[in-house]
């Protein structure tokens, strides 16, 4: 079962390792 702070918390983790990903494509 997954909650609000749940999805906030995977939407962030998520934001974030796609944004490294990007930083460390470039």
């Amino acid at each position: 079962m997954l909650d609000g702070r749940d999805i906030k918390l995977n939407g962030i983790l998520s934001g974030q390792s796609t944004s490294l990903n990007l930083k460390s494509g470039v």
